[in-house]
């Protein structure tokens, strides 16, 4: 069962890697370009610090409530839940609503990690009563 925690977790985890990513891709993007090297630098490291870090936040979230998964899944489900938001923005005209594409783009990769990582959660047999 997916729990509102796990995709609080997930996003709580890509916002905060997220963060850092973009703080570092700012210091190498400017470092290495002049002009609009520093946003661009920290757009795309943010982004990717994100799906990293919904990816850990999905983990960390389900190993404390002791859910078992594929982390391997998780990372697949939320680099496929961006890439779905990236993909779709156009043929749905998403990025004429920049709150609509930005929050697509947190939401999803949440809930396709914790889909993903909860895929190899087999149903635990339950042990007879003993009369």
């Amino acid at each position: 069962m997916i729990t509102v925690a796990e995709l609080l977790g997930g996003a709580l985890g890509g916002l905060v890697a997220g963060a850092v990513a973009a703080l570092v891709g700012r210091a190498l993007g400017g470092a290495l370009n002049t002009g609009w090297g520093d946003l661009i630098g920290a757009l795309g490291l943010g982004a990717l610090g994100y799906l990293l870090g919904t990816t850990v936040g999905v983990m960390l979230t389900d190993r404390r409530l002791k859910q078992a998964g594929s982390e391997w899944l998780a990372l697949l489900g939320s680099l496929v839940g961006g890439g779905l938001v990236l993909l779709l923005a156009q043929p749905f005209r998403l990025n004429e609503s920049p709150t609509l594409l930005q929050g697509l783009f947190v939401s999803l990769p949440p809930i396709t990690a914790t889909l993903a990582f909860s895929q190899l959660r087999l149903p635990v047999a339950r042990q007879p009563e003993s009369e």
